[in-house]
This record gives structure tokens, sequence and C-alpha cells, in this order.
């Protein structure tokens, strides 16, 4: 039963969030392979005639092609979807279980309730004690 939780929505947008970072993972590997060319371009200057600044900004772009923190994410977002589309909608049917079971007892305390407050207010206050006890009897017998 999913009635608060649209898992089929969520699991569409882990998807979609999946594949975005997938393929921004494919951009960085090409643009690592770009830098890789770069860099052998740059070696093959004769080195008096080399601009220093190609290289520091060539080390700077290698330092920011990482992938780590998408790896991160990755993860997290597949214990998100766990947790969001498993554990959550787990929980919920076993604590409407729960909540049937107590709606049940409360509804047979309920009209427990009713009938001795119904007894209470139908029998008179002077009636003895044999005929308090017989209406009683009655009473719990329903």
């Amino acid at each position: 039963m999913n009635r608060v939780f649209e898992i089929s929505e969520i699991e569409t947008m882990c998807q979609d969030l999946k594949t975005i970072l997938e393929q921004c993972k494919e951009h960085v590997s090409a643009m690592q392979s770009c830098a890789d060319k770069v860099e052998s371009a740059l070696n093959k200057v004769p080195a008096d005639v080399q601009y220093q600044g190609a290289f520091t900004a060539l080390d700077s772009l290698r330092q920011s092609l990482k992938t780590d923190r998408m790896d991160e994410a990755l993860q997290k977002l597949e214990d998100c979807r766990v947790r969001a589309c498993e554990l959550i909608p787990a929980a919920d049917e076993e604590y409407a279980a729960q909540t049937r079971e107590l709606t049940s007892a409360t509804a047979q305390i309920t009209g427990l309730l009713e009938g001795i407050r119904d007894f209470l207010a139908g029998t008179p206050l002077t009636t003895d004690y044999e005929a308090f006890q017989s209406a009683l009897g009655e009473v719990r017998a329903k």
C-alpha cells in the first residue's frame, strides 16, 4: 500500500538523477582525456619557449576534474532511494497494521464503556444487590 509514498515517482527521480551524475562523470572523463592531450602537446613545446601559466592552468584543471564527489553523491542517492522506497514504506505498512489493531481494540473498549454507561443510566440507584448482579450479568453476557 503506497498511501503517502509515490514509490514509482521517487524511483524515477532517483534514476534521472543517477543518469545525470553518470553523464557528468562521462563528461569529466572526456575533459580528463583532453587535459592529457593538452599536457602531451605542452610537453612537446621546447623548454625555452614554454609558458608556465599553461602548466599551472592545466594543473588547476586536473584538480577540478575529480569524480570522488560524484561517486559520493551516487552512493548517497542510492542510500536515500533505499530508505524512501523500501525501508519507510515497509515501516509504514507495519505501523498501519498496528494502527488498525489499536482502532479495533479502541472500538471494542468504546462499545463496552457505552454498554456500562447505558446499564448504569438504566439501573436505578435503589436496585437491590441481587437484581443489580443479575442485570450486570446480562450486560457482561453481551
